[in-house]
């Protein structure tokens, strides 16, 4: 059964008032916008398909660069982060363990590496991380 509703001078069915009513809600949202894309919106998936690999059964991609940028060298800045946290970790030997064992698995699961200690190479910027001590439910993670 079709139910027609008068509105003005035209009548609509249930189903038309109910579709314009959301037409109105999603103005401007349809499924087919037609946007032009410039051609580096064409080009980012082919890049990504083409970095994109997989080994190890997991899939590999490089941290995204932008092309012309160079990066200060940022060792000075590194080290020093580096010995406070070490110095933290001297004032908690619990906190010092855990943080220990689980770098260690980061080393074993080769999800980290050991930066060379050496300066001077062209591409040196490093990636400085802290600890983050989370205690939930008497276990600290």
């Amino acid at each position: 059964m079709v139910n027609y509703v008068n509105l003005g001078q035209r009548s609509f069915t249930s189903d038309d008032v109910v579709r314009r009513f959301w037409d109105l809600e999603t103005f401007g949202i349809t499924d087919n916008q037609h946007k032009s894309m410039n051609a580096r919106d064409t080009a980012l998936p082919r890049e990504f398909h083409a970095s994109c690999s997989l080994e190890d059964q997991r899939r590999v991609l490089p941290l995204p660069r932008k092309a012309n940028i160079t990066l200060p060298n940022n060792h000075h800045n590194a080290e020093r982060l580096f010995q406070r946290l070490e110095q933290r970790l001297e004032g908690n030997v619990t906190l010092r363990r855990v943080y220990h064992d689980h770098m260690l698995d980061y080393i074993k699961k080769e999800q980290v590496e050991i930066a060379p200690s050496e300066e001077g190479t062209v591409y040196e910027f490093y990636l400085t991380h802290h600890a983050v001590k989370k205690e939930k439910r008497g276990e600290t993670k």
